[in-house]
């Protein structure tokens, strides 16, 4: 029997969630690049950064949490947060990743050229210095008309969408060197031996929850 630990996702599930992050996270084009893409992610450690909060909804909760803390999300949507840990979501929907040298890695190869081979997707690789290559990560117009189907003829599937969009809303517009160093702040995260599966903060996230809930409530 698999464990929960060890559950990992299908290169067809991995294609699916990246092709919504590519339609929701991704950047306008600039002059004279891919003529057939609609948008951009630049930069895999940003791509890889967002993957890790699509798969774990325990650590998306937290940054919405510290978001509406900070002002940058309304306390309404502690609802939000609420709606990541509640019931089983958190089983239903994580994915471990596990910890490389630095940081949460998964090598996107495999789910990246279930999209390429469909023609849904694109990647090139832009060079930053002579040191430094950046891989920028396009969505074509077919992939982002396959986005709004998948929606369309099987709802159930929304939640990737759903979910895409709350990754982008955190995620902002940082580059994923901004990105894994918020995930750092976590001693759970940074404590991962290389190797091995990032646990979940599940109990802790909803600990704080309650503690801003209880903050709210009139005496």
């Amino acid at each position: 029997m698999v464990s929960h630990e060890d559950k990992r996702g299908s290169h067809l599930q991995d294609a699916v969630r990246l092709l919504f992050l590519l339609d929701r996270a991704g950047e306008p084009l600039e002059k004279e690049e891919l003529p057939e893409a609609v948008c951009v992610v630049r930069a895999e450690s940003r791509v890889q950064a967002m993957v890790f909060w699509m798969r774990n909804p325990d650590f998306l909760a937290h940054e919405i949490l510290r978001d509406i803390e900070d002002g940058v999300r309304p306390k309404s949507d502690l609802g939000v947060a609420a709606g990541l840990l509640d019931g089983d979501e958190p089983e239903l929907r994580r994915y471990p990743m596990a910890m490389s040298q630095f940081s949460a890695y998964e090598p996107l190869d495999n789910a990246f050229a279930v999209l390429v081979a469909r023609r849904l997707a694109d990647r090139d690789q832009q060079r930053l210095s002579a040191k430094k290559v950046r891989k920028n990560f396009y969505l074509l117009q077919a992939g982002r008309d396959m986005a709004r189907d998948i929606v369309k003829q099987e709802p159930v599937l929304a939640w990737y969408d759903d979910r895409a969009v709350l990754v982008s809303e955190v995620a902002k517009k940082q580059n994923g060197t901004v990105l894994k160093r918020r995930q750092w702040k976590h001693p759970e995260y940074v404590g991962t031996k290389p190797g091995t599966k990032i646990p979940a903060i599940t109990s802790l996230v909803r600990e704080h929850l309650d503690q801003m809930r209880a903050s709210e409530t009139p005496i």
